[in-house]
């Protein structure tokens, strides 16, 4: 009997012995959550990540919608929120410079598997803000989307407007040669798009054809404006597309001491093209006077196949100024007179030469600071006279006009609370 009683239990050590290496190398699946009596609060726990780099977030902060629960994680990017209330909830998992993150999680009769979250890195939009080295009246300022400027302008600078912008972002040009040119802003052209001249309109055809160009040398510029948005709204509704606005400050609005002048000329390969502009202002503190000109020639376009025919251009501009200026109002009339002639590439008709040309009398006032219900005002007179001469081999073939006037007047109300605004038109 003995003798059966050890070869059993030497028989039960065996198979223990053999049975606990194969349970150590047998995977054990991980438990399930534990479960829940149905109507009972429940824990969700989880981790928050960052995307790509998967590495963990702290200071995160988990908050179920429509509850005061609410947890933060801990340094390796965990949480817990020990008592859910069962059903459906929304959890925001949001953390400093990431995108904050919308989940759904439920509650029902076992507690829910641990949550692992990924935040995105958040997308910052940045605002440009425009700084003048010199004060400018609200009625000066177009709340440009863009401003080219002092060096910025010059290292841009192009032989027509559309080219000088063409690298900003949404704007490009429409162009058939070096003379027929003009910007295109988000796609729009013609009539959606306006072009202003120290803020009233240029009056030219270059919105009515595509071989018409813009009758504006940017090298006179002191800057150039890109207006989209509402602020095109006070121009009419057909500048929908935006408007660019060419600054040269022919008629000086502020006090100008002694005498200041500048001078810009830029060089090209591609049409062996020049031009050049200068800028003179004398004043004594009360009157200011102003004057500038500025051309640009061009022969035909070269390109690896030879040259373009019909492509080049010539143009020369005028402008001169005078202005009574006090510390808050100014007052000032100016001349000016424009005259361009260039061709037109790929006319099959014979060589097509334009010849556009335009006298400008223009008059401004304006007053800031004043006392009562109105704060400020800005009056301005344009008078334009147009001539374009289309000549088809040697003689002319269509002959456009287009005289305009202009009469502007925006008033500047005094804030009443936090209301404020311009009336004018």
């Amino acid at each position: 009997m003995s003798f059966l009683v050890r070869w059993s239990v030497g028989f039960a050590l065996l198979a223990l012995a053999l049975a606990v290496p194969a349970a150590a190398q047998t995977p054990v699946a991980p438990l399930p959550a534990p479960p829940t009596p149905a109507g009972q609060p429940a824990p969700i726990s989880g981790q928050v990540r960052r995307a790509g780099s998967l590495k963990p977030v702290s200071q995160a902060t988990v908050l179920v919608e429509g509850t005061s629960l609410i947890a933060t994680t801990d340094g390796d990017g965990r949480f817990l929120i020990p008592a859910v209330p069962p059903g459906e909830h929304h959890l925001v998992i949001a953390a400093p410079a990431l995108m904050p993150l919308r989940v759904d999680v439920t509650i029902g009769a076992t507690a829910p598997p641990p949550l692992d979250v990924l935040l995105d890195t958040e997308v910052h939009y940045t605002e440009v803000v425009s700084v003048s080295p010199t004060a400018r009246d609200q009625f000066a300022s177009y709340q440009p989307t863009t401003e080219h400027a002092g060096q910025e302008l010059s290292k841009e600078l192009e032989s027509t407007l559309g080219a000088t912008l063409q690298k900003q972002p949404g704007v490009s040009e429409r162009s058939f040669g070096p003379g027929p040119s003009r910007p295109v802003i988000r796609g729009l052209d013609g009539d959606r798009v306006l072009i202003l001249e120290d803020g009233q309109r240029v009056g030219d055809l270059s919105s009515q054809s595509g071989d018409h160009g813009v009758t504006v040398n940017p090298a006179s510029a002191t800057r150039i404006e890109v207006v989209r948005g509402p602020a095109t709204l006070l121009y009419g509704a057909n500048a929908i597309g935006g408007l660019v606005n060419v600054i040269n400050d022919t008629i000086p609005s502020a006090p100008v001491q002694g005498v200041h002048g500048a001078f810009v000329a830029d060089f090209g390969t591609a049409a062996r093209d020049a031009g050049s502009a200068a800028d003179v202002r004398w004043g004594n503190g009360r009157w200011a006077l102003h004057a500038s000109g500025s051309g640009r020639r061009n022969s035909d376009v070269e390109t690896p196949e030879g040259p373009v025919a019909n492509t080049q251009s010539r143009s020369g501009f005028g402008n001169i100024g005078a202005a009574w200026t006090g510390t808050r109002s100014f007052i000032g009339a100016s001349y000016g007179y424009d005259d361009t002639k260039y061709g037109v590439p790929f006319i099959e008709e014979g060589q097509v030469e334009l010849t556009p040309r335009r006298h400008i009398v223009s008059a401004k006032a304006g007053a800031s600071g004043l006392s009562g219900v109105v704060e400020g005002f800005r009056a301005d007179f344009a008078s334009r006279r147009y001539r374009h001469e289309e000549i088809v081999g040697g003689e002319v073939g269509t002959r456009f006009g287009n005289d305009t006037d202009e009469v502007n007047l925006m008033v500047r109300h005094r804030p009443a609370g936090r209301l404020t605004g311009t009336v004018g038109g």
